[in-house]
């Protein structure tokens, strides 16, 4: 494990070295002690912190309408439970109608999607008897991907 040696020069600057093993860093510390006469030196622990990036995604849906009052504020949802992350919304009475018209534009998109994933299981089954195969039954719905 890595350590550091941070110390201040006799001339004020701050200074630091980075040693491989505490002995090191003792042995570093005596030799500012008996050399340069640094008397105030500390010795750090080095360890790797872990962390990664995780995107956000924010979608906003303009209606064509006048902007809102008081624009949505929120904040990441925390995913790991950690109580110092907090997603939290201000909106204005006024959001209600655009609300309900992206929640009727949400439902004809699904409907939509529905009919045509129907179509697409109805045609590859189709496909399958001419091949003289016999389709899966199971009846599972497969995706737009799904083998």
């Amino acid at each position: 494990m890595s350590h550091m040696v941070i110390y201040r020069g006799a001339d004020g600057k701050p200074g630091y070295h980075q040693t491989d093993d505490i002995h090191d860093a003792v042995m570093y510390v005596e030799s500012l002690r008996n050399d340069k006469d640094v008397d105030h030196a500390r010795i750090f622990r080095l360890e790797e912190v872990t962390f990664e990036y995780r995107p956000y995604y924010r979608v906003e849906i303009n209606t064509g309408g006048a902007p809102a009052a008081a624009p949505a504020v929120s904040a990441v949802a925390d995913t790991n439970g950690h109580e110092d992350v907090v997603e939290t919304t201000e909106a204005s009475d006024d959001d209600d109608d655009a609300v309900d018209e992206v929640e009727e534009a949400i439902d004809e998109v699904e409907d939509v999607a529905d009919d045509v994933s129907d179509d697409v299981v109805d045609d590859s089954d189709d496909d399958a008897d001419d091949a003289g195969d016999e389709a899966p039954t199971s009846g599972a719905r497969r995706g737009l991907f799904g083998r």
